[in-house]
């Protein structure tokens, strides 16, 4: 009956048994990315008794394999019954991930084809490709064989056939009528997005300066190489948001290099008032305009598995970037369109972007709610600006004053009270694409900026300065111009026009138009040597000399984003211009990485067990940050993170104690229900080595940190490779590369504490240059029942001791607490404190 009901449920996709056309030439035979197709109910994990499960997810289905040791083997099948005449080839899209090979066959007229065979995975997603012939498919075999015995998490996309020729019909004269053929001589915006006619002489100035020559070079050098490449060879169907490495599109699909996007060449073209570049940006445009859907390809458009159920959409991520690229290009380069051509461009930003975009900026639609909001208004806003005549009209100044109004309270929504943000992860991205959205305003409604921001932008620029030291170049401008704060000016700098691939996130050189204003603030970055933002959980200490620590710590709150992850009462540890202890960059979504970077124990926190925290909590779980103070020699934060995890943990007491200039104290004391190890991780860019039974040290460039475990006793200390870190690349780099990121390797120690219901970890971290032999600190366990330490910097000391230890001790403690705090200059107590 199992089986006959298996077989039943195999009938039902594709329908009537024949391929689901998506072009000429290619048809759908299974669906992964959309659940309501049901694809998961079709396939089964064999042999009997493996350690897998596979599992429906919103946009992909998932198996989950544990071998049990290298060279285990998964199938994974399914029967068929679908009428393949004429279709020549198999195409399968999954991503597999490293550590494995992969063989996939299919059965046509009970005949074996090996469509591959032996195929190492990759972790990003690939297409397995192979020949079938004959009448009918009668069934599909997948073969995993594990190489190094590790745990995998494979996402499957879809398998489709195809049959020779081409997909679409491209035109063959794409730019005819459409581009001015000759010199234009003409140099300035035709609808003035970014900068007026009016502006053009003050900003072409700024980018010829001597200050700018750096970044100008970057950005010719980025406009020589784009016109080597021919407009006409780009043309395709789709205007994928990702790219072949993405989640979605066909590898086929990605025959334009969207870091091509002919940005370049309009921003070099207009400023150095080049007619040979402008013409190519304007082909660009068309290029745009003549794709058939700006989407992410196929799924975009696939139909929904049942009637009055909408169809899978993967929201307006590329409609947004095209409309970004497209509005601009039609600004800079109109010129040099025909009329024809510059009314095609504008029915491709009506008829492509604006009717996938409005929905998402709609008020009240969820997107407004998080950073997708604030991205796709950045495109809604140019395509609705290209695409009107008249911004005075009274109807699109009162359509402009209610996107005024969603985008401020979506901002609200993304940035708390103090400035922290409440998707972390996304939350520099959000303003610095609001910067731009919020010019677009201004010169839609014909007000100066400062009347239209909300004021939370402001605070969250300044929580950046906070933890970065540093602010984007265009936010720096904005901050220092337009909304007046002297303390980004030392921030603003030259930068390259189009630097990196990411159009949502970029200035396109507006910060121009702010230089004159930027240039006259006073005054320098104050970058304080302590700030707590208490509602967001972060905590900084440390001054900004490069010679002193400088601690970040985040306790923080669950952002109830399940996409993010909050990494609760993590450490970051900088010192002598090196960054030694790092909050890690997670891997992206569509790198099978991702869930090593995205856990637990890839930050400087504490976990039971070496569990992750709960990724789906429900409520306002997380840590909370219970106290931070500076008491000038030292500064502290406690924050308790029990609740992050689902079960078995009833205390997580983490107290982070900076002893200025160079020692950091780390205590976590934590109580479960049962017995389990505690562990604190421990993750550096550099190799860790070991410097006896309970301590361990690690080098970066011109720092080192010593990690000596004080309790318990019995501590075991691990060091290890362990994954990536995504390293952000200068805007020259990105601008030169096209990525926005460096892959580089974390190494991790994890200090263990045996299993038990109670725990303390306290580990003194002492940084020191890297050509010191050794800290000049010293440290020194004076007792170990109750615990007093005593660390020595300098003419200072400060002594740690448990709670235990008594006031005849005549070391200045004051007060009760689990721990005391004191330190000394000489004789004399210069700070204590009872925690």
């Amino acid at each position: 009956m199992e089986t006959t009901t298996r077989e039943a449920k195999a009938q039902q996709f594709p329908p009537g048994g024949t391929p689901v056309p998506i072009s000429k030439t290619e048809g759908i035979i299974e669906v992964f990315w959309d659940p309501a197709y049901e694809a998961v109910s079709r396939w089964t994990l064999a042999p009997a008794g493996v350690d897998a499960e596979l599992h429906p997810d919103w946009d992909r289905a998932r198996v989950v394999w544990r071998p049990r040791a290298a060279g285990e083997v998964l199938e994974f099948a399914r029967p068929f019954d679908v009428d393949v005449r004429g279709y020549t080839r198999l195409i399968v899209r999954f991503r597999t991930g490293e550590g494995l090979r992969v063989g996939i066959e299919a059965t046509v007229d009970g005949k074996t084809n090996v469509i591959v065979k032996n195929v190492p995975g990759e972790n990003f997603t690939q297409e397995f490709i192979g020949p079938i012939s004959g009448d009918r498919l009668q069934g599909m075999k997948a073969v995993f064989t594990s190489v190094d015995g590790k745990e995998k998490l494979f996402e499957l996309r879809w398998v489709m056939v195809d049959k020779p020729g081409a997909s679409w019909d491209p035109p063959v004269e794409p730019f005819k009528g459409l581009v001015v053929d000759g010199a234009v001589g003409k140099f300035e915006p035709g609808l003035g997005l970014l900068y007026s006619a009016a502006e053009i002489g003050e900003v072409r100035r700024a980018f010829a300066s001597p200050a700018n020559a750096t970044a100008a070079l970057v950005d010719r050098e980025l406009a020589a190489d784009h016109a080597k490449t021919d407009p006409a060879s780009l043309i395709r169907r789709w205007a994928l948001y990702i790219g072949a490495r993405g989640r979605y599109d066909r590898a086929a699909d990605a025959s334009y290099d969207f870091k091509h996007d002919g940005l370049s060449l309009a921003c070099v073209g207009m400023l150095d008032q080049c007619d040979d570049y402008l013409r190519l940006a304007a082909r660009h445009a068309i290029v745009f305009a003549r794709m058939e859907q700006w989407s992410e390809g196929f799924v975009d458009r696939f139909p929904a598995a049942k009637p009055g159920v909408r169809e899978w959409r993967h929201a307006a991520f590329a409609p947004n970037v095209a409309a970004i690229q497209v509005s601009l290009l039609l600004d800079m380069a109109w010129h040099h369109l025909t009329p024809a051509g510059r009314a095609m461009v504008q029915q491709a930003l009506r008829e492509k972007a604006i009717p996938y975009l409005e929905p998402c900026v709609e008020t009240g639609c969820y997107t407004m709610s998080c950073n997708q909001g604030t991205r796709f208004m950045k495109g809604y806003m140019l395509a609705r600006m290209a695409t009107t005549p008249d911004w005075t009209d009274p109807a699109f100044r009162k359509e402009m004053r209610q996107r005024l109004a969603d985008f401020n309270l979506s901002l609200d929504r993304q940035t708390r009270a103090d400035g922290t943000f409440t998707e972390e992860g996304y939350g520099q991205g959000v303003i610095a694409c609001a910067a731009l959205t919020y010019h677009l305003f201004s010169r839609a409604l014909g007000e100066p900026i400062h009347k239209l921001i909300t004021p939370r932008l402001l605070g969250s620029m300044r929580f950046v300065l906070d933890g970065e030291g540093t602010i984007g170049a265009h936010l720096a401008a904005l901050g220092a111009g337009p909304l007046g704060d002297p303390s980004f000016a030392p921030c603003v700098a030259p930068t390259p026009l189009n630097a990196g691939w990411n159009p949502e996130n970029h200035g396109y050189g507006v910060e121009h138009l702010w230089f004159p204003l930027s240039r006259k603030a006073q005054g320098k970055s104050d970058c304080r040597p302590f700030s707590a933002y208490r509602e967001g959980g972060w905590v900084y200490m440390g001054g900004r000399d490069p010679a002193q620590a400088r601690i970040s710590f985040e306790s923080g709150l669950w952002a109830t984003h399940g996409h993010i992850w909050m990494h609760k009462n993590a450490v970051t540890l900088d010192a002598f211009g090196e960054t030694i202890l790092l909050t890690r960059q997670y891997a992206l979504y569509s790198d099978s990485r991702f869930g090593m970077t995205a856990r637990t124990a890839a930050y400087n926190t504490f976990a039971p067990g070496d569990r992750n925290q709960d990724l789906n909590p429900s409520g306002n779980h997380g840590a909370k940050l219970i106290a931070a103070e500076d008491l000038g020699p030292a500064a502290f934060a406690v924050s308790d993170v029990a609740s992050a995890w689902a079960t078995n943990v009833k205390r997580a007491l983490r107290r982070v104690i900076l002893l200025r200039p160079n020692v950091l104290v780390v205590e976590d004391t934590a109580e479960f229900d049962d017995d389990e190890p505690g562990v604190q991780s421990w993750n550096s860019l550099g190799a860790w080595r070991s410097v006896g039974v309970n301590a361990c040290e690690v080098r970066v460039g011109n720092a080192v940190a010593r990690l000596t475990a004080i309790t318990p006793a019995n501590i075991r200390i691990t060091t290890a490779e362990d994954s990536i870190h995504m390293t952000s690349l200068s805007e020259a780099e990105r601008a030169r590369t096209g990525n926005s990121y460096r892959e580089v390797l974390v190494y991790r120690s994890a200090f263990v504490s045996p299993a038990a219901r109670r725990h303390r970890i306290l580990t003194v971290i002492e940084v020191f240059k890297s050509n010191e032999k050794a800290p000049p600190s010293a440290v020194k366990v004076v007792r170990d029942r109750p615990m007093v330490l005593e660390i020595t910097q300098g003419n200072t000391t400060a002594r740690l001791a448990d709670g235990g230890a008594t006031a005849t001790d005549m070391w200045g403690w004051k007060g009760e607490g689990e721990l005391l705090l004191a330190v000394h200059d000489g004789q004399r107590v210069i700070a204590s404190h009872a925690f």
